[in-house]
């Protein structure tokens, strides 16, 4: 082989090597890139579960305060309810005594009517009178017993017109005095239809408030909806410098990944309640409890394709074991593994912590084939 020939093809190999080191790099800054984006995203979902979370205090001590309004409020009916009650029978009892008045009054002005009439024929004319009643006597004994029947006549007639002019005072009075204990009920009432008023309006401005939380929270709901999604996008970016391959992985393929502990947690799931949101979200990996700063290890064999901060992963690792098979390790307190490494099976990968979004310590470990999460237990 002459020289020209071999100097070609060391060119040709330098510029491959040149070309696939490239490659390598701008591999690495596209998913630095991407991994910022996704670190960005996350920190606004948090900022917008924290928000949320605030709200829902605020809905929270809100519904505790209309509660709180709407017995008072029921209270303050209640009074009213007796209020208007006693009202009746006030007014039933003052209409009965108006009653007894009018009748007493009427009786009292015939009476004094009938009274004036008689004593009018009486003493109408006196010496006509007193001169018949003198001629119509028969004796002395008789003139005087006539004197004193007229006179018994006419006192009889006003001590009955005077006994009905105190019949009329007496209840006049009593008319008064429960015209004063119903004009005193209804300012009673009065209070109390102010107070309920108040307590309706202060209802009502709870539950606008009530109202714009629930907007305010649906609305955080939407930007973290749509941050997720721009979150799987991204991740669904860079799972595409991962290996690919027929994702054939035999049950006992992989170790397990925290030695000293074995407690699971939380399993992979296609819904569950998450801890720190309280929303329902996939589970995309297998959670094991273990103490903090506890040794994980690499499931398998395999180069390291990402280390480092992954939103709400925390500290995190992928390792690529080819063929598109892949772990993942999260919410580490420390990393001792970097980007482009090659780790062998049962190698330490980093130490157990509560990085991230995360409630405890633990390990979430993943298993990805050809970028999507299956559940890890069917490969241990």
């Amino acid at each position: 082989m002459n020289k020209k020939i071999v100097r070609t093809v060391a060119l040709l190999i330098a510029f491959a090597l040149i070309a696939s080191v490239l490659a390598v790099g701008v591999s690495y800054v596209f998913a630095a890139n991407e991994q910022a984006q996704i670190d960005a995203s996350e920190k606004k979902v948090q900022e917008q579960q924290k928000k949320i979370k605030d709200i829902n205090n605020k809905q929270a001590l809100t519904a505790e305060n209309i509660e709180a309004l709407k017995k008072e409020t029921v209270g303050i009916q209640s009074q009213i309810d007796a209020k208007n009650a006693e009202l009746a029978e006030t007014q039933a009892k003052l209409d009965a005594t108006l009653a007894q008045l009018a009748q007493a009054k009427k009786e009292s002005k015939e009476q004094y009517e009938a009274y004036k009439e008689r004593f009018r024929v009486m003493c109408e004319d006196g010496t006509t009178s007193t001169l018949a009643l003198i001629f119509s006597s028969k004796s002395l004994m008789d003139l005087v017993n006539n004197l004193e029947v007229a006179k018994e006549i006419s006192n009889y007639d006003k001590k009955i017109h005077d006994e009905m002019k105190q019949k009329e005072k007496e209840i006049s009075d009593i008319s008064t005095e429960i015209e004063a204990i119903k004009k005193t009920q209804e300012g009673e009432k009065a209070i109390l239809a102010q107070q309920k008023a108040s307590l309706d309006s202060k209802q009502a401005e709870l539950e606008k408030v009530k109202k714009t939380l629930m907007s305010d929270a649906a609305a955080a709901q939407r930007i973290i909806d749509e941050e997720i999604r721009k979150q799987n996008a991204l991740k669904a970016q860079m799972s595409g410098s991962l290996s690919k391959g027929n994702g054939t992985v035999s049950n006992g393929y992989f170790l397990w990944p925290t030695p000293s502990c074995t407690y699971i947690t939380s399993h992979f799931a296609p819904q569950r309640v998450n801890p720190v949101t309280g929303k329902l979200r996939p589970h995309t990996g297998t959670d094991i409890g273990a103490q903090y700063g506890a040794n994980i290890i690499a499931a398998a064999g395999g180069t390291v394709k990402f280390a480092g901060w992954n939103g709400g992963y925390g500290n995190c690792a992928i390792i690529d074991h080819g063929g598109g098979v892949s772990t993942l390790y999260a919410h580490m307190s420390s990393l001792l593994v970097s980007a482009g490494q090659y780790v062998s099976a049962g190698s330490l990968v980093g130490r157990v912590g509560s990085t991230g979004n995360s409630t405890g310590p633990h390990l979430h470990f993943e298993v990805l084939i050809n970028g999507t999460a299956v559940n890890p237990m069917q490969y241990f």
